[in-house]
């Protein structure tokens, strides 16, 4: 049985979780970008919710897994900043939970009658990072990888009928569904089929994903 804390703060959402001897806990709070200022309450919260003491908890921890993006620039750092600081001190390994992957699992548990689902994760202005998710009997695969999009793509037209989820742009005409956001619940499901496909790295390798395309930085002249 693996051990597994969680760490989900790539969006407004502040989520921790932790899986231990078998239980299950949970904390989720909407914080918007106060993530630095709650993390750590949560995670202390979240220890004495589960009646560990601190040197306890850490000889139990095998894993740390954290959201590793898309999402806030800053709050995926915090993210994976707290995870290798956990790792590091609990001689833990890392798993990297695709942020997109997290947010469609727990969409897709309050969906009934859809195969799959467009996930939405804004980035700055009007671009979004747009991905396809198709719904399987034990979570969620992926169709179309993560990417940039100031309007909708075309591999939407194509799944009509998925429902956006996540945050709308502007510019989305399609079908939307408002549902719940990437929490440490969803992390939690998708690093354990993570560690079973051996997806587990290293704690000098927990970084976060970075994507291509979406600096504010510009070339001058």
């Amino acid at each position: 049985m693996v051990n597994l804390l969680a760490i989900e703060t790539s969006g407004a959402i502040c989520s921790v979780g932790l899986c231990v001897d078998g239980n299950r806990f949970v904390r989720s709070e909407h914080v918007e970008k106060k993530h630095n200022e709650r993390l750590l309450p949560m995670l202390e919260a979240l220890r004495e919710e589960a009646g560990l003491s601190r040197p306890a908890l850490l000889d139990a921890i095998d894993t740390v897994a954290f959201g590793r993006g898309p999402g806030s620039f800053t709050g995926v750092r915090i993210a994976a900043a707290a995870a290798q600081a956990v790792a590091l001190t609990a001689g833990a390994n890392i798993v990297r939970v695709s942020s997109s992957e997290a947010l469609s699992l727990a969409a897709s548990r309050q969906l009934a009658g859809v195969d799959g689902v467009i996930s939405a994760i804004r980035s700055r202005r009007d671009l979004y990072y747009l991905a396809a998710y198709e719904r399987t009997s034990d979570g969620v695969r992926r169709r179309e990888k993560d990417a940039l999009w100031e309007s909708a793509p075309s591999f939407a037209a194509a799944r009509s009928d998925w429902p956006l989820v996540g945050e709308r742009p502007d510019w989305w005409s399609g079908r939307y569904a408002e549902t719940a956001a990437a929490d440490a619940e969803a992390l939690l499901d998708v690093a354990v089929k993570m560690l079973a496909n051996d997806e587990a790295v290293a704690v000098e390798a927990g970084l976060p994903e970075y994507f291509s395309g979406d600096s504010p930085w510009r070339k001058s002249g």
